[in-house]
C-alpha cells in the first residue's frame, strides 16, 4: 500500500496530476492526497503516468495523407 501522495513525489508528479488519473484513466472516484492505495492501483497508476508524459510527447507528428479524389469514367455519348 502506498499514499497517493507518496507516489506523486515519487513519480515528479503533483497530488492533483495523480488523482486526476485515478479518475478519468482507472475510474476510481472519491480520493484525497492521503488515501492509500492497493498493490494494483499503484502498478496501474505508474503505467498510465509512465505512459502519458512518454510515448505521447516524443512519438513524431505524422503528416496528414493527401485527400482522395474520386473520378467517374465518362460516360460515351448514346447514339
Amino acid at each position: 500500500m502506498l499514499r497517493i501522495n507518496q507516489l506523486a513525489k515519487e513519480l515528479g508528479v503533483s497530488n492533483h496530476e495523480v488523482i486526476e488519473a485515478l479518475e478519468k484513466r482507472l475510474n476510481i472516484q472519491g480520493k484525497s492526497h492521503s488515501s492509500n492505495l492497493t498493490d494494483d492501483q499503484v502498478s496501474a497508476l505508474r503505467r498510465v503516468m509512465v505512459n502519458k508524459g512518454g510515448s505521447e510527447e516524443t512519438a513524431p507528428a505524422r503528416p496528414a495523407p493527401p485527400p482522395v479524389r474520386i473520378v467517374k469514367p465518362a460516360q460515351p455519348p448514346t447514339p
